[in-house]
């Protein structure tokens, strides 16, 4: 299998943190070059990673003829912009969540995907957990998930490109409805507080999304937390499964309320590497078509239905 050779789009604290580790444990993967519009801290960042080249234009580095596929880590407002550049050059992309920030571009982005035939995958990083998927997973064999509660949040940011709703809720929606199958039936969305921080006014937002069945999701993010938090539980006919990201036991199951949370052993593997990996191997396979660019579209409509909820 050939190497891939990697472009970033948007070189900043985040994609430091995340791309590293994540390229770097990646088989046939390689970071290649990266873009900011500072070229002094694109090239901080390209000297701090041994990255061989550096730009301050998006175009440039995607039509470098050395990047293979694009890895698009601005702020959301770019989204669309950076996706359909690389679309057109016919240039294999991930972007990050969300894909876009109104459900009109998305469905722009998309359609420009299905045209030129191309590989986009949508970066719901938490989709590649191995915690989540092993939760998917025995959840089946624990039978219909009836009910998912989750929260999400941590003290700040609060981010000028994206509101909380955007910044924390793309993971959990897109979680509900990959476990749910089924875009809920009904959506709503409410503004539980506010709280004014150093960096601005943070808010926490509660969201109920109801599915087929009666099925339910209850869903609260928030900015204004006292510690970071990220927990999704599964209630399933005949037991419960808790993902909590940031537990030394990332998940834990009980068969019936009278019982205790047990551990579950989990694959060690990084989500991003998984991302990765399956992007490399999508590529190497020819595949033209991932499930989750679907499913990004799906969570922007959703999120698009909060957003008029929370506004009006």
């Amino acid at each position: 299998m050939r190497t891939i050779r990697w472009g970033i789009i948007g070189c900043g604290d985040v994609t430091e943190v995340k791309s590293g580790p994540g390229f770097q444990k990646a088989e046939h993967s390689s970071l290649v070059a990266v873009m900011r519009r500072n070229g002094a801290l694109a090239r901080d960042y390209a000297q701090r990673h041994a990255v061989p080249k550096w730009y301050d234009d998006a175009a440039a580095l995607i039509h470098d003829p050395d990047v293979d596929a694009v890895y698009i880590a601005t702020p959301p407002a770019a989204h669309k912009e950076y996706t359909l550049m690389s679309a057109q050059a016919g240039k294999p992309v991930y972007v990050e969540k969300p894909m876009a920030l109104n459900a009109q571009d998305a469905t722009a982005v998309a359609a420009a995907a299905r045209a030129k035939d191309l590989l986009v995958m949508v970066g719901h990083t938490h989709l590649f957990s191995p915690a989540y998927r092993s939760l998917k997973l025995r959840g089946a064999a624990l039978g219909e998930v009836r009910a998912t509660r989750s929260r999400a949040g941590n003290r700040g940011p609060v981010r000028a490109d994206a509101s909380v709703l955007w910044d924390w809720g793309p993971h959990d929606v897109a979680m509900c409805i990959d476990l749910f199958g089924a875009l809920p039936t009904k959506i709503e969305a409410v503004r539980l507080g506010t709280l004014q921080l150093p960096d601005g006014r943070g808010e926490e937002i509660g969201l109920r999304l109801e599915f087929d069945g009666g099925r339910q999701a209850d869903i609260r993010i928030s900015n204004i937390e006292a510690a970071k938090q990220r927990s999704f539980e599964a209630s399933c006919a005949n037991g419960q499964l808790l993902y909590d990201d940031l537990a030394d036991h990332k998940l834990l199951e009980r068969r019936s309320a009278r019982e205790r949370f047990e551990p579950v052993s989990i694959d060690p593997s990084l989500p991003l590497t998984n991302l990765v990996r399956e992007f490399v191997d999508s590529i190497a396979a020819s595949a033209r078509a991932h499930p989750s660019l679907a499913l990004g579209a799906q969570v922007v409509e959703v999120l698009s239905r909060c957003e008029e909820q929370l506004c009006a």
